[in-house]
């Protein structure tokens, strides 16, 4: 029989079992290698949100 898990404090506790189901599985490879937010977003000038601030 393993020994019980021991916790340095609640948050630990709470993080590690009682929300151990909303993990997003994910490794920190997998969040660094992701590409999903790599892509530029291009913006004609006549949709620039922005483009009135800028002539100052």
């Amino acid at each position: 029989m393993p020994l019980p898990k021991s916790f340095q404090n609640f948050a630990e506790f709470e993080r590690e079992i009682i929300r151990a189901g909303t993990r997003v599985n994910l490794s920190l490879e997998d969040i660094v290698e992701d590409t999903s937010f790599e892509e530029e977003i291009e913006l004609d000038q006549d949709d620039d949100p922005f483009a009135s601030m800028r002539d100052f």
